[in-house]
């Protein structure tokens, strides 16, 4: 469901900063090609245009963030990939976009523990528990093909203030009160 969630996130970025107009949608071109026209389509009714930063996470993804600055965005609407979700990536992107003073909107927590603005998805301990769950069904003997594919039931909106507060951001009293965590 990260991609059908996409447009919730964008909706919770303006809920969080109501001036923000122009966001950037990062992601790997690959791993996400349905989730940026998703989210390009809902952008309007928000006020909002969408533009596409493909990042490759190769050696040069500082490089590439750089490049993401010059376009001069207001935010960053980060898609959850392998590209940008395995380490170092998250602490990376973090720092880059504290420093260039950009709000980012994650799918995970682990983005926000390192220093992203928020982020709204299924709960970690969830998915871990649902992936073992399926693996011991295997190991047991299920055929993977006859496994039903389960859907994440319980979902989380984490704030991180204290990377807030950084950017000169001030969250709602309303959207921190439905946070289910915010980070001081």
């Amino acid at each position: 469901m990260t991609t059908e969630m996409m447009p919730k996130r964008l909706e919770l970025l303006r809920e969080a900063i109501p001036t923000v107009s122009r966001v950037m949608f990062v992601h790997d071109a690959e791993a996400a090609p349905n989730a940026f026209k998703l989210t390009q389509d809902v952008a309007p009714r928000l006020g909002m245009t969408m533009q596409a930063a493909h990042l490759t996470g190769t050696e040069d993804f500082l490089s590439e963030l750089k490049t993401i600055a010059k376009e001069r965005p207001e935010a960053l609407l980060v898609y959850p990939d392998v590209v940008l979700g395995t380490h170092p990536r998250p602490q990376q992107l973090a720092d880059f976009a504290i420093e260039a003073k950009l709000p980012t909107v994650h799918a995970f927590r682990f983005y926000v523990d390192a220093g992203g603005l928020m982020s709204y998805g299924a709960t970690t301990s969830e998915i871990y528990s649902t992936a073992a769950e399926q693996v011991v069904k295997i190991l047991r003997g299920a055929r993977p093909s006859e496994l039903p594919i389960q859907q994440a039931t319980r979902f989380e909106l984490v704030i991180n203030n204290k990377t807030a507060k950084a950017l000169g951001i001030k969250i709602p009293p309303s959207l921190l009160e439905r946070a289910d965590e915010v980070i001081e």
